[in-house]
C-alpha cells in the first residue's frame, strides 16, 4: 500500500523526499508535511510538524491551542511532540479508496487546521 500512496502523492504533483526512519517529506502551499511510514498498512498518516514551539512562558497558549484544535476539528488532531505542536491526520484504509482524492482531502484539511490553529 505504501508504494500506491507514494505514487498517488507524486501523481498529485508533490515532490517527495524520503526521510530515513520517518517517511516522505513534501510541501503544500509552503507548509512542510510528512507521509509517515507505518507498520500497519491499513492506516495512512500525514503530519504537519512544529507548528507552535512550546516555551515555558507560553505553556498555557500551547495547551489552549491543542484543546481548541482537538475539540473543534473532526479529523485533524494536535499532539505535543518534541516540545512543539504537531498536527496529525490518520485514516484507516479499507482498500476501495480513490487515493488521490483521499490524500488531497487529507492535505487540504491539514492546511486548513494549520490556519485555524494560528487564529486560536
Amino acid at each position: 500500500m505504501k508504494e500506491n500512496i507514494v505514487e498517488a502523492l507524486r501523481d498529485l504533483g508533490f515532490i517527495l523526499e524520503e526521510v530515513s526512519g520517518i517517511g516522505y517529506h513534501f510541501k503544500f502551499e509552503a507548509v512542510n508535511m510528512f507521509y509517515l511510514n507505518s507498520e500497519d498498512e491499513k492506516f495512512v498518516s500525514i503530519i504537519v510538524p512544529g507548528i507552535f514551539e512550546k516555551e515555558h512562558s507560553d505553556t498555557e497558549v500551547v495547551y489552549k491551542t491543542m484543546e481548541k484544535v482537538n475539540s473543534t476539528l473532526k479529523y485533524v488532531k494536535a499532539y505535543l511532540w518534541n516540545d512543539s505542536i504537531t498536527l496529525t491526520y490518520e485514516r484507516e484504509m479499507f482498500g476501495e479508496e480513490n487515493l488521490e482524492e483521499m490524500l488531497g482531502s487529507m492535505i487540504v484539511q491539514l492546511e486548513s487546521a494549520l490556519r485555524f490553529s494560528r487564529n486560536v
